[in-house]
């Protein structure tokens, strides 16, 4: 009986020693590394924060010729933030700021806030052909895309922009919601089905594959 009793208190001892030292193994976060609204999404659609060296899928865009009208101060916009500020280069949603005729180049700050300052978001230049302007829904009326379209879309509870196909649009979606919206499958989502509003969902033109 004597022998069986130590035996269990041997295990229960060994049990909580493991437990010790997968507790003293586990990561601990400073307040730079908790979690902050960010401008990127990881593999499985989960926010990511910007310090995280997750490598996400670059998004090639082939843009539609330029109509040449040069897009107003205050007018939000998707635009392809810089290498030297972005390495991957992602697409972002911004505001205009201003614009250099010269050098055909906007001034643009990123939607993206300092949330711990409230300060406005980051300012930077980008070529105008780099930019795209976001419909204003109250002005025009927005083309309706298809099932199964190809689109470039604002991910949600992020401000980037990723390509995704159509899975029900506006008219056929069901409840109906105050203002339009897409049903959207994003590339490398896991087939998640999600819902962006109609202003955010751009087109891509067919020789982008």
């Amino acid at each position: 009986m004597a022998k069986t009793i130590s035996k269990d208190i041997d295990k229960l001892l060994a049990l909580h020693a493991q437990a010790t030292k997968v507790l003293s193994q586990t990561p601990k976060f400073t307040s730079e590394e908790t979690y902050k609204r960010s401008k990127k999404r990881d593999h499985e659609g989960t926010i990511i924060g910007n310090n995280d060296k997750k490598q996400l899928k670059k998004t090639k865009v082939t843009l539609p010729k330029n109509s040449g009208n040069i897009i107003k101060n205050g007018t939000p916009v998707a635009a392809k933030t810089p290498k030297s500020k972005d390495p991957e280069e992602n697409w972002i949603l911004a505001t205009v700021v201003g614009y250099r005729a010269d050098i055909k180049q906007y001034e643009v700050e990123d939607a993206d806030k300092d949330e711990a300052s409230n300060r406005p978001g980051e300012r930077f230049t980008v070529l105008a052909k780099n930019v795209i302007e976001i419909p204003n829904p109250g002005e025009m009326q927005l083309p309706e895309f298809p099932t199964s379209h190809l689109v470039f879309a604002l991910f949600p509870s992020t401000t980037c922009f990723y390509r995704a196909f159509v899975v029900t649009p506006p008219s056929k979606l069901t409840p109906k919601s105050k203002s339009p919206r897409y049903k959207l499958t994003f590339e490398d989502d896991g087939n998640a089905e999600r819902l962006v509003d109609s202003q955010y969902v751009l087109d891509v033109p067919k020789e982008n594959p």
